[in-house]
């Protein structure tokens, strides 16, 4: 199986040669969204109100051409209670993006986690109306401005023990397992223009039972939504790096070949680096995150349909991870430095990891 995926991986490679593709230089001085948008791939990060609140961070995003929601799209923003509908931090995060020309991918519709409190006290009848109601409700709203939507995010956790590796929740509880089918349906006839995609996590790692666990899963609940015809376009692969868990990097440059031959595009849809088990000094661990950067995203990008990169932020000033240290390690609290901008917003060796990945793929 293991040869079967290689070879389908250096196919891909040899389809971009074969259309004219080359490795080549790129201008020199552009910043990532330029060097990326000149190999087909487009560069974005995720983006919370920082970008308004701290000028300093907001100047960073001119690096892409692609923003995420952060957290403004989730149920719990829009909805914290029930039937009450807050959307001034999704509407402010839409007119950035349509006045910045940027792409706007909203993440995401439904999760298993992050809900607000009073969905835990809904029948299975309820769940169910909530969630049709969900996505008759917002979808509209942000039909032609949002460029994507993730429609169904981290459906799996084999922990939970549900047939499929499913995870637990709302929405398993509503529907089971067609959860995922419900909402691509239900989103593909409400907007029909958008790319809609799968995301999924723990694909990029080889421990704690997931990544070889949930790959498999992945693929088969792609193969099942194709099947279905739902409008599934895109799949995104979190990629949130932990130097902590084991990893095979060819290997994941294999599955993300074999998804490609399910005919849809990959966004490396949440990179960043968890450097926990890392020492303490800076310069080693800067150093280390950026190989690991660089040698993961080389791997994905020499499959053609790999065609986005989204980092979970730009600065390690707002980096989610600075509450998980602090939720684990309490007053041994020390900067996590996962992204490409550290907290004074100043370059990393992981931008120029992110550059050299970029300047190694295959272009026209």
């Amino acid at each position: 199986m293991q040869t079967i995926h290689r070879r389908r991986l250096l196919q891909g490679v040899g389809a971009f040669a074969a259309a004219g593709f080359a490795p080549s230089a790129l201008a020199s001085g552009a910043n990532l969204g330029a060097i990326a948008q000149q190999v087909g791939v487009t560069f974005g990060a995720a983006a919370g109100n920082q970008i308004f609140d701290d000028p300093a961070y907001g100047k960073l995003f001119a690096e892409t051409h692609l923003v995420a929601s952060e957290w403004q799209f989730k149920l719990a923003s829009l909805q914290p209670v029930k039937g009450a509908y807050e959307f001034v931090h999704a509407d402010r995060l839409a007119e950035y993006a349509a006045g910045s020309g940027k792409k706007l991918k909203a993440h995401c519709l439904f999760w298993q986690a992050f809900n607000p409190s009073w969905l835990a006290g809904l029948s299975t009848q309820e769940l169910k109306y909530t969630f049709d109601k969900h996505i008759d409700t917002v979808v509209p709203r942000y039909a032609g401005k949002a460029f994507a939507w993730d429609v169904a995010n981290e459906p799996f956790w084999p922990a939970d023990g549900n047939p499929g590796g499913f995870g637990s929740g709302p929405w398993y509880q509503a529907f089971g397992e067609g959860w995922v089918k419900r909402a691509f349906q239900r989103v593909a006839a409400l907007d029909p223009k958008a790319k809609l995609y799968l995301n999924e996590a723990q694909c990029d790692n080889n421990g704690q039972g997931l990544g070889p666990v949930i790959r498999p899963a992945l693929l088969k609940l792609v193969d099942d939504l194709k099947g279905s015809g739902v409008g599934l376009g895109g799949v995104g692969l979190e990629s949130h790096l932990d130097m902590g868990m084991p990893y095979d990097d060819a290997l994941f440059g294999s599955f993300c070949a074999q998804l490609a031959a399910k005919s849809v595009s990959i966004s490396i849809s949440e990179l960043d680096v968890r450097d926990f088990s890392l020492s303490d000094d800076i310069a080693s661990r800067d150093k280390i995150i950026a190989d690991r950067i660089r040698k993961f995203l080389t791997h994905a990008l020499a499959v053609p349909q790999v065609d986005q990169i989204v980092t979970w932020g730009l600065s390690d000033k707002y980096t989610w991870l600075k509450a998980l240290w602090e939720s684990q390690r309490g007053a041994t609290f020390r900067q996590p430095r996962p992204l490409l901008f550290d907290d004074k917003m100043q370059k990393k060796p992981a931008y120029e990891a992110v550059s050299r990945a970029l300047h190694s793929r295959p272009r026209a």
